[in-house]
């Protein structure tokens, strides 16, 4: 019988290991930067930044998971021919990554993202 339950304890315990995997990854992204991730989950790292106020073109990369820890909000924008957007009418907001948020699953609303801005920039502003 304590055979059997020192094994069960040790699944569970494993799986609690593998399953706290995804916020210790969050907690890799270093203080004072965002980091965007291909993958779901806090994998595959294709960009960090530091800037408070500047333009990253993501165009041809997913935006799978991320976390911000700038002081700042970034906004996820797509250019998109035909869309209304005080100051330029080619740009659409997909959606807005607030200081200190993360999300480790985007469900794929931000894969055709062209640019991320923090500190209220615009893209037309910049490119």
């Amino acid at each position: 019988m304590a055979a059997t339950m020192t094994t069960a304890l040790a699944l569970v315990s494993g799986g609690a290991l593998v399953n706290a995997a995804p916020a210790a990854a969050a907690t890799a992204c270093p203080s004072g930067k965002l980091c965007l991730y291909n993958g779901a989950n806090f994998t595959y790292l294709n960009w960090t930044s530091t800037s408070t106020k500047a333009c990253l073109s993501v165009e041809g990369y997913h935006i799978g998971s991320y976390v911000n820890k700038l002081p700042v909000t970034a906004v996820v924008w797509k250019w998109q021919r035909g869309t209304t957007v005080v100051g330029d009418p080619s740009f659409l907001i997909l959606g807005t990554i607030r200081s200190g948020g993360s999300s480790s699953d985007t469900l794929g609303r931000w894969n055709n993202a062209t640019f991320v801005c923090t500190g209220g920039e615009k893209p037309w502003e910049r490119y």
